[in-house]
């Protein structure tokens, strides 16, 4: 059997971490989707002739939920490309014998060191669907007749989530983390 020369091995590590990179925005891209079809269907059943507005609290619920799965992704993602540019790329240089080479983790870095990149891409859309939504699905579930335990239970736990949702989320607002 040949001998697999360690940049070989370098690169198939880097082209999986790359895979499980895309793997994961394609995830958030369908969590956003998922989240949005969700929210209309309660809506679509609270505001529907029969339906009861107290369904309103459970968009909260559901945007919690798929909001920290979407965290998870993002931070995930922030940590393969941190592991790629401190510890693949250097030893990529050092076994190439070459003093740079380009570094895509570089550029993104830079690009979301810029605050308004940062709020586009971690600032808008998950405030959107994952804070605002909620909140003001649990304002308008005020207007229902009833509020009986069930409400105020849910009530309770929406609040819960969405601050739990919220101390996960804002971490990234300060964008890509300093290293160490």
């Amino acid at each position: 059997m040949a001998e697999t020369s360690s940049v070989t091995v370098l690169l198939a590590q880097f082209q999986a971490l790359r895979a499980e990179i895309e793997a994961r925005s394609g995830a958030q891209t369908t969590i956003l989707g998922l989240t949005v079809t969700a929210l209309g269907a309660l809506a679509a059943l609270g505001f529907s002739e029969h339906g009861d507005m107290r369904l309103l609290l459970l968009v909260p619920v559901i945007s919690a939920i798929l909001g920290l799965i979407w965290i998870d992704h993002a931070a995930n993602i922030s940590n393969l490309g941190d592991f790629i540019n401190q510890h693949l790329m250097p030893a990529l240089k050092k076994e190439a014998a070459m003093d740079s080479l380009p570094d895509y983790e570089d550029v993104v870095r830079l690009y979301e060191r810029r605050r308004t990149a940062v709020l586009r891409l971690f600032g808008l859309p998950p405030f959107l669907v994952f804070v605002l939504t909620p909140v003001v699905a649990m304002l308008i579930a005020f207007d229902a007749a009833r509020h009986g335990w069930l409400f105020w239970s849910l009530f309770g736990l929406d609040i819960a989530l969405l601050l739990v949702f919220i101390a996960y989320w804002a971490p990234f607002l300060g964008g890509p983390r300093q290293r160490a």
